[in-house]
């Protein structure tokens, strides 16, 4: 997306405001070569372990 909004030629900060990632990622993620996908972190809950039983 944010190469996208780049290419019709929104500026880095208002890229920043509209997807709501800070300019310095937003310059980061435009500097890279390739389009990398980043992985959701998946968060273990305590009750995991329990949660067949309740």
């Amino acid at each position: 997306m944010v190469y996208t909004l780049y290419g019709q030629g929104y500026s880095i900060r208002a890229i920043a405001r509209m997807t709501g990632f800070d300019r310095r990622t937003v310059s980061k993620r435009l500097k890279e070569d390739k389009l990398l996908s980043r992985k959701p972190i998946v968060y273990k809950s305590k009750l995991d372990p329990y949660k067949e039983s309740i």
